[in-house]
């Protein structure tokens, strides 16, 4: 458990420069809100220990580190079988399956309403006297637009509130994640026409995920159990259409207005089931031939061997899906920011590939071992993309003490089929803040570039002190493109005649990749929207990822986020030197000693999150390392 340890046992909260033990604003005595004039008119709580209804304080926040799992139990099952027959030196077949299920339980602290949309009737018989008088105020009814619900003919006023109420009394949240996965291989090889060699080979893997957590609440079953009437027996709560309130026969009332006034019965209808099934599909048919051209006569005068050619082709098919349950879909789940779509894809792949070696001299003067090598593989996607990879390299050895290499590559990697059909989900995000939200800090010219309204500036709620900050859309991209990535190589190695069992080798490396696959960052969104004043290409490309919400906000509904989704936007670059080193130490009855030295000197890495936008990170490594 968290609580076990001292640096764990708090979620803290940096109001200002001394870290306090804070937490969650969805509370034991909650934190309702009620807007409207674009100010805000109730800001209140519940006192846990006393009953009474008072402004909210930091120190009301909610400490949900303690109860959540620190290390999650966790059971795994391996197993798997190997099967070879060789019927003749022309066919070796082979087959081999594997299986794994892991299961493991992780607890999350205690549901709730967080940030729930509720009405709240000024004749709810559950509120006090004191609520009444704080909350159903003739100027509070009319700033927050003078609501009202119709029942049985008579009019209902009452207000509008946003409910951060924690579920303190059904325990924790478990959350029962259980994968399963199996891999199964069938193949054949063996030799033919005289150093000929041959593979040819099917594969078929399936991951299975089911996921579920329990003791989850509802937001329609929240926001119902929050609006209550006096009804013929007692007390009825129910839903609005329009200005009509219908009750629930099966709504139980959740009493958040009296300490210890919540029932088993209220939770029993809140409750909902909450679960994720997946499935992950690869299936793969290779074939592959080996051989030596020089029994052809594609061989050079100065070289031993001749032309060494691999052909081969390959099918390979990916299918993936994720289905969230009803619940989930339509965004039902208390905390889940809103609907998760099911999500489903696949792809193909038709390729040919290529790699050779030819050696150009060996042992010559100058020339102990000479070579090239190179390689292609052509890919065709079903998705649209066609890509081409390819390899270029050169080794000479004008002395057998020491070797010359160098290689040029050009790859490109596709998105896999995570990063295009993974589940797009709203998150709060813990680091992204929203500089036009209460007091502004950006101008009123940058936040109308965010979606804010003239009359919005400065009238935005703030983000809650302890509230994770900004709704942000995270998950796959099905428009994502291939990354490109060149790589350049140069390389010596030396093993002197003298120390047969020393071994050093000096390689300098270059890599850039470009319209690499990463989420551009919440923050980077809203900082480059804001200082797009100006330039309307850069406020194109980053503001209408900004969706603002109600009364302009990000946070205080789904509806209101930052969409950070998979993107091609980025570069990576990275250069230095990779340094390797072995020295073997015979021992006359004892075998031997080997000692080996690996390092690397890096010159420089680059990351850009945006392209032409500057680097987020630029480290250098030097004598004197340079701090970023």
């Amino acid at each position: 458990m968290q609580s076990q340890f001292d640096y764990s046992a708090c979620a803290f909260t940096p109001p200002a420069a001394v870290l306090t033990c804070g937490g969650s604003d969805t509370s034991r005595g909650g934190r309702l809100l009620a807007f409207g004039n674009n100010e805000t008119l109730v800001d209140d709580t519940v006192d846990p220990k006393t009953g009474i209804f008072r402004p909210y304080a930091a120190r009301d926040q909610h400490n949900y580190a303690p109860v959540n799992y620190y290390q999650t139990p966790n059971e795994r099952w391996t197993g798997g079988a190997f099967v070879r027959y060789a019927f003749s030196p022309h066919a070796d077949v082979y087959t081999s399956v594997m299986y794994m299920r892991n299961s493991m339980n992780a607890q999350i602290a205690q549901s709730g309403a967080f940030g729930i949309s509720a009405f709240i009737p000024c004749a709810d018989p559950l509120l006090t006297a004191q609520e009444v008088t704080t909350l159903c105020t003739s100027t509070n009814i009319a700033a927050n637009g003078a609501n009202y619900e119709v029942y049985n003919g008579n009019k209902y006023r009452g207000l509008n509130m946003l409910i951060f109420r924690r579920n303190v009394e059904g325990g924790n949240r478990v959350d029962t994640d259980i994968n399963e996965a199996v891999r199964a291989v069938l193949g054949v090889k063996g030799g033919f026409a005289g150093g000929w060699t041959y593979n040819i080979y099917t594969q078929r893997s399936t991951v299975h995920i089911d996921d579920e957590t329990s003791s989850e609440l509802g937001n329609p079953q929240i926001a119902e159990a929050l609006n209550v009437l006096p009804g013929p027996k007692g007390q009825i709560c129910g839903g609005q259409s329009g200005t009509a309130f219908t009750a629930n026969p099966k709504c139980v009332p959740w009493d958040i207005w009296v300490p210890g006034a919540v029932t088993p019965a209220s939770l029993a209808f809140m409750s909902i089931p909450v679960s994720t099934t997946g499935r992950v599909t690869e299936q793969v048919v290779s074939g592959s031939v080996i051989g030596d051209l020089g029994q052809y006569g594609a061989k050079l005068p100065a070289a031993e061997q001749g032309l060494q050619l691999n052909l081969g082709v390959e099918w390979r098919k990916e299918q993936s899906s994720y289905v969230p349950n009803y619940e989930q879909q339509q965004g039902y789940v208390g905390g889940g920011n809103g609907p998760i779509s099911p999500v489903a894809g696949e792809f193909t792949v038709k390729e040919l590939f290529t790699e050779m070696r030819l050696p150009l001299a060996a042992h010559q003067m100058f020339a102990d071992d000479l070579f090239v090598d190179g390689g292609y593989r052509y890919s065709g996607y079903s998705s649209g993309f066609n890509t081409n990879t390819y390899k270029f390299g050169l080794q000479w050895a004008p002395l057998g003490a020491f070797r010359l290499r160098a290689s040029y590559q050009h790859a490109v990697r596709v998105p896999n089929i995570s990063e295009l059909f993974s589940l797009q989900s709203l998150n709060a995000n813990g680091g992204t803040v929203d500089p036009c939200a209460g007091t502004p800090t950006a101008s009123l010219a940058a936040c109308e570039l965010t979606g804010v309204k003239p009359a919005q500036y400065g009238h935005i709620p703030p983000i809650p002190v302890g509230f994770p900050a900004a709704n942000v859309l995270s998950g796959g991209n099905p428009n994502l493109q291939p990354e490109v990535a060149d790589t350049y190589t140069v390389g010596l190695v030396l093993q002197p005649p003298e120390a047969q069992n020393l071994r050093l080798s000096i390689d300098y490396f270059n890599i850039k990749i470009e319209g690499s696959i990463a989420a551009s960052g919440a923050d980077t969104v809203m900082r480059d929207c804001l200082a797009s004043v100006g330039n309307p290409a850069q406020a194109a490309r980053f503001c209408p990822r900004i969706h603002r919400g109600t009364q302009g906000s990000l946070w205080l509904t789904p509806s209101g986020y930052i969409s950070d989704l998979l993107v091609n936007e980025g570069e990576l670059a990275t250069r230095g030197i990779d340094i390797n080193g072995s020295y073997r130490l015979p021992l006359a009855t004892a075998g031997s000693l080997l000692f080996t030295l690996v390092g690397t000197h890096l010159q420089s890495l680059q990351t850009t999150p945006v392209t032409g936008l500057g680097q987020a990170f630029a480290g250098v490594t030097s004598a004197h390392p340079s701090r970023p």
